[in-house]
């Protein structure tokens, strides 16, 4: 008999609104990670568009160069080396001991390399689709983990067209990046062909982690269309009985 009245209270306790709840804080981790990108060194494995240069001439004192880039910054590594990460990929590359300004092989690999990534970054890619829908994401879930239902019948309408704009804007986010980066990809691959040795490599990650989010909000805005129905029809059955007097009206909990 104990065992039952646990089961029962903590099926009151749980409810199908925190099942939301969860899916809304995986999809804030797994985007805030992609907008986190290229930040701190320790986080430069994650990255938006990874691009090497291999120079061919001997007498080159840099002989390879890896740059990823990130929403908000890059991270760059010379001949090897750790990797530094920060806004201004020029100013970590006139840090390394390795460039010179004079070197003609070190100025073009600046323009091909340095400028060419940046300029896309800062004209190609945006942000603040993705940031807006985290920030509509955790608005979502702050309405759903601190509204009862009980008080509020018709919380889950509000919520729901909330959840609509956050899946639009994680939707157009997700083919923004998807299409940029790849044609990308094909631009560098062109510049591999026919004039200088660059590889070009969308991070894996944030690829599976946009498209993982959008389906997340794509779960979570179904889930909370369910719920704005079934307290739609839950608020209707509660004023029939109502109407008639019945006490079964007043015992209606949340769902």
């Amino acid at each position: 008999m104990f065992i039952n009245r646990q089961n029962i209270s903590l099926q009151r306790l749980v409810r199908p609104r925190h099942i939301c709840v969860v899916l809304l804080f995986i999809y804030i981790i797994l985007e805030a990670l992609v907008l986190a990108t290229c930040t701190t060194p320790a986080v430069s494995n994650y990255y938006l568009l990874s691009l090497t240069y291999l120079e061919t001439q001997e007498n080159s004192p840099i002989s390879e160069l890896r740059l990823r880039l990130g929403y908000f910054s890059s991270c760059v590594s010379v001949n090897g080396g750790s990797y530094s990460c920060g806004v201004n990929a020029y100013d970590m590359l006139l840090a390394s001991s390795e460039f010179d300004s004079s070197n003609a092989s070190c100025v073009d690999l600046y323009n091909l390399v340095i400028e060419t990534a940046d300029m896309f970054r800062s004209r190609c890619m945006t942000p603040y689709i993705l940031l807006i829908s985290v920030i509509m994401s955790f608005l979502i879930l702050t309405m759903m983990a601190f509204i009862s239902p009980r008080n509020y019948r018709n919380a889950y309408k509000p919520v729901f067209f909330v959840c609509y704009v956050s899946l639009s804007l994680s939707v157009i986010a997700s083919v923004w990046q998807e299409s940029n980066i790849n044609t990308a990809n094909m631009l560098f691959q062109q510049v591999l062909d026919n004039y200088y040795t660059v590889q070009a490599h969308y991070g894996d990650y944030t690829r599976g982690a946009i498209w993982a989010g959008t389906g997340i909000q794509i779960l979570i805005s179904l889930s909370s269309l369910m719920l704005a129905i079934m307290s739609s029809w839950t608020d209707r059955f509660v004023n029939a009985w109502d109407y008639y007097n019945t006490p079964m009206g007043s015992q209606m909990g949340p769902i």
